[in-house]
């Protein structure tokens, strides 16, 4: 029903009327992991980024790259209509081996973003570590002592295991990080699990040569910090090396590396105003959040907001045309006259 109503809000309204109304604009869409529990492309995934190039490419939409709307949102000048951008997170084995082709398959450009030490094999992102630990415990009920001293007690049911590792997550992102992977230590002890000698497959990052064939392939490579700890939670020193010390790495093996940053996790509370200002004293011209909005003249270039790629084409079709951007004008505007 959602979708029909959207896809006839498309076909009766004149997209150049409703354009006007929305005003300038520019959806920024964020992809992750694409391989599932067997290690293999999630099918239904890689249809649902068939289905949404193909429509970009059918409708004449305008796919650019992250670095050159930026230039635009420096420069003042109008951002161009029917725009769109793609980016992708971490720097996964699986994105450049199966994701990155399809994108070149329809020759839209690509943005990723790349944890430095995950790439150098020094760690794998401390959230997947967790989700790891979730998948392969046989046990019922995890006792551990969390970063800030306090004990908390966490009951695996199979049944609400990802709203149990969730809530577990976005505690440890509340706290101090500094010793976040030392910390993992307890959480595998307390779990009886062994800490793989390997990284598993499915959480294997790329290598460097992944990334130059990338590169070579018409895409593009950014930095999303060095060990994907959550930046707010670090001191002056950790987090101004985490933002402009993976930016100066990641250029120093790939020179076209984009001077964008993406914060790690990226929602409001995973980085803060001094964080935007280590971005603005950086010789970064910006960084992206995962804020979900869209993109306008107006948007902070310190945490510029992306989407979530949805999995249905119904959001996707929102996100992607005026729907959303009108949405939100209708919604601010009685919000704040009920304010009154």
């Amino acid at each position: 029903m959602k979708e029909l109503f959207t896809r006839s809000a498309l076909s009766i309204f004149p997209q150049s009327l409703m354009n006007k109304l929305a005003g300038q604009f520019v959806p920024v869409f964020m992809l992750h992991r694409l391989l599932n529990n067997k290690n293999e492309p999630d099918l239904k995934i890689v249809k649902s980024i068939h289905q949404y190039l193909e429509y970009i490419r059918k409708n004449k939409y305008q796919p650019i790259t992250l670095d050159l709307l930026y230039s635009y949102l420096e420069s003042g000048e109008k951002l161009p209509e029917k725009a769109v951008v793609f980016t992708v997170d971490d720097g996964f084995s699986g994105q450049f081996e199966y994701m990155a082709p399809i994108f070149s398959k329809f020759d839209i450009p690509l943005t990723c973003f790349i944890i430095t030490d995950f790439i150098d094999g020094n760690l794998w992102p401390w959230d997947d570590q967790v989700k790891y630990i979730f998948g392969q415990t046989s046990k019922t009920l995890i006792e551990v002592v969390m970063p800030n001293g306090a004990e908390v007690q966490i009951i695996i049911d199979p049944l609400f295991i990802k709203g149990a590792r969730r809530k577990l997550v976005n505690q440890l992102k509340l706290m101090d990080q500094t010793n976040i992977y030392q910390w993992l230590q307890n959480l595998y002890n307390a779990a009886e699990i062994d800490i793989p000698k390997t990284v598993p497959e499915r959480f294997k990052g790329g290598s460097w040569q992944q990334i130059e064939e990338f590169v070579a392939s018409g895409h593009f490579v950014a930095p999303h910090s060095k060990t994907h700890r959550i930046i707010s939670q670090l001191s002056d020193n950790e987090a101004f090396e985490e933002i402009q010390g993976s930016f100066y790495y990641l250029k120093s093996k790939i020179p076209s590396a984009v001077d964008i940053l993406a914060y790690p996790s990226g929602n409001r509370c995973d980085f803060g105003s001094r964080d935007e200002q280590i971005v603005k004293a950086s010789s970064l011209r910006g960084a992206v959040s995962a804020i979900g909005k869209t993109v306008t003249p107006c948007s902070s270039l310190t945490r510029l907001p992306r989407f979530t790629l949805p999995n249905n084409m119904c959001d996707f079709l929102q996100y992607l045309t005026y729907i959303e951007v009108v949405k939100n004008k209708f919604r601010n505007k009685y919000f704040f006259k009920k304010l009154k």
